[in-house]
């Protein structure tokens, strides 16, 4: 079974002109993602699986999904971690 993965209901967030500012609801301060990793915010409108994610985005990136996932892995991790995703079996 793979885990699915949508951003928390209680994560603020805000999209500027470059960037999307995270804050989740306990954090202290914002995250900034930018460049790729705005795009994996996007994917996590909807529940969706870390290799669907790695897909979407290597593709809009034209880049080899191995490289890819490494990043979008390490990101969900954090932003789990800080509460602005959650994940699901």
């Amino acid at each position: 079974m793979t885990e699915s993965f949508t951003r928390a209901d209680d994560v603020l967030w805000r999209r500027t002109s470059c960037a999307v500012l995270v804050l989740p609801d306990a954090a202290p301060e914002a995250t900034v993602l930018s460049g790729s990793a705005v795009a994996v915010w996007d994917e996590l409108g909807e529940p969706r699986g870390a290799n669907e994610i790695v897909t979407r985005v290597a593709a809009a990136f034209a880049i080899d999904e191995t490289t890819c996932a490494r990043g979008v892995l390490a990101l969900l991790g954090t932003l789990r971690d800080a509460g602005a995703v959650t994940c699901s079996p």
